[in-house]
Formats: C-alpha cells, sequence, structure tokens
C-alpha cells in the first residue's frame, strides 16, 4: 500500500524505534488475526491499521519519542493526543476505512475505561483496535527506550497476565498468550546444561520445550545449532533480560538492538 509506506518512512525519519514498533505491532497483530479467523477485509484492515497505529507520532518533537525518561505531565499530555493527530492525517489521506481509523485513533484505549484519548470502554473498542492494543502494549513492554526497562517477552507476558489482564478483551488477550507460548519468540533463555539460547519457535505440544538457537562460540554464528528441546529433553531454567547478556552473545545470536519476533509459518505461531 504506498499510502502506508509512506507514512512508515516519515516515521522512520522522526524515529527509528517507531519504524521498527510498526513492523512488530503488524505481524504480531496478523499473526494474532489469524487465530482469530478474521476474513479477508478484516485481516487487510487490521494490517494497514498496525503499520500506521502511530503515525500522530509524526506531529510530535522527536526529544519526546527519544525519551528514555519518565514524561513531565505536559510531556505526557502532549503525548496522549497522538491518536488523534493520526486520526487527522488518516483523514487526509481519504482511502482509509472506518476500521483503519479506528484502530489508529483506540489503540490506546483499554476495556476498564483508562484508556486514552477517550477513555472509551468494552464494547465502544472495536475488535481491531482491541487486537492492535494488546500487540502494542507487549511490544512497547519488550522494546522501551530505556534498556534497563526492557521486559524480556516472558516477563512482558507475565506481566500483562497478572497485572494488566483487566484492561484488555479477555479473549484476545489470552489467545496471544497460548500462541505466542511461555517463552516467546525473542526470549533469551539459560538451559539446564548451562547454555545461553534464544527461543526461535514455540512447540504448540510442549510449550515448556520450544525451539531454540544455542551460543556456542566455537561454532560459526551462521552454523549455530537450532534444537527442539522436547527432542532434547533440555529444560530452561530461567529467562534473561538482555542487559544481563553479554554484547558478543546477542551478536551471535542475531538480536539487534531491539526484541527480534520470528515467524513460524508452519505452526502459525508467531
Amino acid at each position: 500500500d504506498q499510502e502506508a509506506t509512506l507514512q512508515l518512512v516519515s516515521i522512520k525519519g522522526k524515529s527509528e524505534n517507531s519504524y521498527f514498533h510498526a513492523i512488530n505491532v503488524s505481524l504480531l497483530s496478523l499473526m494474532l488475526g489469524k487465530h482469530l479467523n478474521l476474513n479477508s477485509d478484516q485481516m487487510r484492515d487490521l494490517g494497514v491499521g498496525a503499520l500506521l497505529h502511530d503515525m500522530g507520532n509524526i506531529n510530535l518533537p522527536s526529544r519526546l519519542l527519544r525519551s528514555t525518561e519518565p514524561l513531565s505531565g505536559p510531556e505526557l499530555k502532549l503525548y496522549q493526543m497522538h491518536p488523534i493527530y493520526g486520526a487527522k492525517l488518516a483523514q487526509k489521506l481519504g482511502n482509509i476505512s472506518n476500521e483503519v481509523m479506528a484502530i489508529i485513533e483506540q489503540h490506546h484505549e483499554l476495556i476498564d475505561g483508562s484508556g486514552y484519548p477517550k477513555k472509551l470502554k468494552g464494547a465502544e473498542i472495536t475488535q481491531l483496535a482491541k487486537i492492535v492494543a494488546v500487540v502494542n502494549r507487549y511490544d512497547n513492554l519488550c522494546n522501551n527506550n530505556n534498556e534497563e526497562k526492557c521486559l524480556s517477552p516472558f516477563e512482558a507476558m507475565s506481566y500483562m497476565y497478572a497485572k494488566q489482564k483487566s484492561q484488555f478483551d479477555e479473549r484476545i488477550l489470552s489467545i496471544f498468550i497460548t500462541n505466542m507460548g511461555v517463552y516467546p519468540p525473542g526470549t533469551i533463555v539459560k538451559l539446564a546444561n548451562g547454555s545461553i539460547a534464544a527461543v526461535i519457535s514455540i512447540n504448540p505440544r510442549a510449550l515448556l520445550l520450544p525451539n531454540v538457537i544455542i551460543y556456542d562460540p566455537k561454532i560459526p554464528w551462521n552454523e549455530a545449532p537450532i534444537i527442539d528441546l522436547s527432542e532434547e529433553q533440555l529444560k530452561i531454567t530461567e529467562s534473561l533480560r538482555r542487559t544481563a547478556v553479554a554484547q558478543e552473545v546477542l551478536e551471535y545470536l542475531n538480536l539487534t538492538e531491539r526484541v527480534n519476533y520470528y515467524m513460524d509459518t508452519e505452526n502459525k505461531t508467531g
């Protein structure tokens, strides 16, 4: 979609983090949409809306988007205007569907009414916006501007379920967690044998034993072993934050500055 592409380029100019965030949210939203059995029109609206959900950031100062410190009261109020700014920009494009418009305007609205900009509740929020709200929160928890505050995918999923469950559509959140797995793709883990690995896809038959790529400095990174933990009967002992892992390990596992998500097309999991 040409208009979507142009908006993404504009967002990237403001903040590269916003650009990759848009890509992450779009991919994971489409994955979730498949599991919710959306039809082709809904999937297209979901994909475009997820790509453009933060287009209102174009109207915000770059320093605000790149800030690693908590925003002040006035800064937070300005930031919370970006869904409205985005909806106004979308109207000017002329070929944006109502469903896409709703995603742009409602992706920070929450079921319990604690969201913004209009504090909508429950059925006042569209289904597609509810999907993007879940995925948007997940990626923001994993990829904070302040690296010290970034949660691992495992921690982000656990936090959303334990602390924020009332803010999201229960069915959508449940299906998202089920299909991302106990250890979502991109999670850095320590195995029972002491090895460090990165989860690349879940195992639907054994959620505690995903498929991982192993860090082994004696083997070239492009030949790094990928194993199914269920076949090896090798357990995960803990999930690791990126800040707890040496830079050479992150580079070897091809984990850049942001948490990566791997798409498993065979199992239709993230």
